[in-house]
C-alpha cells in the first residue's frame, strides 16, 4: 500500500493514475537507485486513447488504434534528498520477455502540471511469464558518468 500511495504523492506518475481513476494503472512500483527515486506505471493503451485530452497531444494520438496487449509506460523521477521531480533527463526503456527478445526505446518528456515524466507504448500480450523491465536514466543533476539503472519485474495482467 506504501508503494501505492507513494506513486499518487507524485505528480509526475499521477499521469498514469489520472486517465480517468486510479483503477486503471495496472501495475505502478518504485525504488531508488543512487539517491533517485525511479516509479512506474502500467495502463493499456486502450485506457490513454479515452483520456486522450486530459493529456498531451504528442504522445497521445486521438483514434489511434493499438493491438491488443499494447501498453502506456510511465517513468518518473524524483531526488529522494529534496523531493523534487528530475524534469530534465534522457529515459531508454528495454524490456526484455522471457523467451529473450527485447525492446528498447527512448521515453519521450510529457508536461504534467509542474513537472515531466516519461512514456512511451510497448507491447506486453499477457502470457503469464514476467517482463524485465530496464531502465536507463541520465540527466545532468545525476551524479555518475554511466546513466543510472533501474529494473523492475512486470507481469502482464490485462486481457483487454
Amino acid at each position: 500500500m506504501y508503494v501505492i500511495r507513494n506513486l499518487l504523492c507524485n505528480t509526475s506518475i499521477v499521469a498514469v493514475c489520472l486517465l480517468a481513476g486510479s483503477s486503471l494503472a495496472i501495475a505502478q512500483s518504485s525504488k531508488v537507485v543512487q539517491g533517485i527515486e525511479v516509479s512506474y506505471g502500467i495502463t493499456t493503451a486502450a485506457n490513454v486513447d479515452k483520456s486522450r485530452d486530459r493529456h498531451d497531444g504528442k504522445m497521445h494520438k486521438r483514434g489511434r488504434i493499438f493491438p491488443r496487449g499494447s501498453h502506456h509506460l510511465v517513468v518518473a523521477l524524483k531526488d529522494q534528498s529534496s523531493g523534487r521531480p528530475i524534469n530534465n533527463a534522457t529515459v531508454r526503456a528495454f524490456v526484455h520477455a522471457l523467451d529473450g527478445s527485447a525492446v528498447e526505446r527512448k521515453l519521450e518528456p510529457m508536461h504534467i502540471a509542474d513537472s515531466v515524466s516519461y512514456g512511451g507504448y510497448f507491447d506486453l500480450p499477457a502470457s503469464g511469464s514476467p517482463y524485465k523491465l530496464v531502465f536507463n536514466v541520465s540527466a545532468p543533476n545525476i551524479s555518475s558518468s554511466a546513466p543510472l539503472v533501474a529494473e523492475f519485474e512486470y507481469r502482464s495482467q490485462d486481457a483487454r
